[in-house]
């Protein structure tokens, strides 16, 4: 994924869930600031632009947008219609990163497991009595 540098200013204009409308729409790209530096990166031609913020509880966790070929295809019922996907959108977002953070937690907890194991393995010393008077025990240790 391209990603494009904002200046803090712009940036913090993004991130500011309460300030702000969360649909952004731009008759034509290059016009807007934000979504104009996004075209220019993305070497897009001139197009329209609808951009949702998408926020949980306040907080900025990303954003999603459409465009189409051509200036000025976006009307306020569009940008309207655009704003009943964001919440959707927004959890959808957040439970996929939620669920690639555990999925990698995991990987390392199964690393760390195997790892352990492996040590406990190398660090084994023979009981006596083993197979003799302690075999019920050692059964139930292996368990």
């Amino acid at each position: 994924m391209d990603k494009t540098h904002l200046p803090p200013e712009l940036r913090q204009e993004i991130e500011e869930a309460y300030r702000h409308p969360r649909v952004r729409t731009a008759d034509n790209v290059f016009d807007d600031p934000i979504l104009g530096r996004i075209a220019k990166n993305l070497n897009w031609n001139e197009c329209s632009m609808m951009l949702g913020r998408l926020i949980i509880d306040g907080k900025y966790v990303g954003a999603l947008g459409v465009r189409a070929a051509g200036t000025g295809q976006y009307t306020a019922d569009h940008a309207r219609l655009w704003s009943l996907v964001n919440e959707p959108a927004a959890i959808a977002l957040a439970n996929s990163r939620r669920h690639h953070e555990v999925t990698d937690l995991k990987d390392l907890l199964a690393d760390d497991n195997k790892y352990l194991r492996d040590e406990l393995r190398k660090n084994t010393v023979e009981i006596v009595g083993a197979d003799f008077g302690l075999r019920d025990v050692m059964e139930n240790v292996r368990k």
